[in-house]
């Protein structure tokens, strides 16, 4: 084909196919849209304070189920990994465990403690990977 011809073609095809469609606009304009600086700069303001991993662990600890899930696995490693439905899984080096449903205050505070850990990459599990040791 010539290329001429074809390069005419091609600018007549573009040119029929702008007066048929409507003018494409950026998914985000008008009075409520918001730059992407304003959203980056609002999540940097509510990011929350840094969390104390210790005092949290502490308050783990302290829960009667959890003292309960210790006494029955003595000298053993427990570690915490997070389900897809978003419950915590408490897992003994004997095999035992415990699953905490979402959505109660145990699993809240052992979410948080588990995700501030693989933020911080602090108290992670050397034999399993994505999970979080709290005693061993």
């Amino acid at each position: 084909m010539n290329p001429i011809l074809a390069s005419n073609l091609l600018s007549v095809g573009s040119n029929l196919m702008n007066r048929i469609l409507p003018p494409s606009t950026p998914a985000e304009t008008g009075p409520g849209a918001v730059s992407f600086e304003a959203k980056l700069e609002n999540a940097q303001e509510n990011r929350a304070l840094p969390i104390n991993l210790e005092k949290l662990k502490n308050e783990i600890l302290e829960n009667p189920d959890i003292q309960s899930f210790l006494s029955s696995n003595p000298n053993c490693e427990i570690t915490l990994d997070q389900m897809s439905d978003g419950s915590m899984r408490i897992l003994s080096s004997s095999g035992d465990f415990m699953t905490l449903n979402s959505g109660t205050s145990l699993c809240t505070k052992v979410s948080q403690y588990f995700q501030s850990s693989i933020d911080s990459g602090e108290h992670l599990s050397a034999d399993r990977a994505h999970a979080v040791v709290l005693i061993g």
